[in-house]
């Protein structure tokens, strides 16, 4: 499911948590990181959805620290709202 058609559709009668891309994480492709939750921030943002940070699976140990680490940063920058 893709968090961003849910919101179109829930809007702001619940919240979300969610659907980051571990795959992306995995990459350790930064620009791809940054658009996959630049992205959805921004649109979930855009629709007044309340969002909870997580991935769409667990983390695996495939993620460097690091580009978790940037993930966050990415994501702090992108929340408030």
């Amino acid at each position: 499911m893709d968090v961003v058609s849910l919101a179109r559709q829930y809007g702001g009668r619940i919240a979300f948590m969610g659907n980051i891309d571990v795959r992306v994480l995995e990459s350790g492709n930064r620009p791809a990181i940054e658009a996959e939750i630049a992205g959805k921030m921004e649109a979930l943002k855009s629709l007044g959805a309340a969002y909870f940070w997580h991935t769409d699976h667990s983390v695996s140990p495939n993620v460097r620290f690091d580009d978790y680490r940037f993930a966050m940063e990415v994501y702090r920058a992108h929340a408030a709202y």
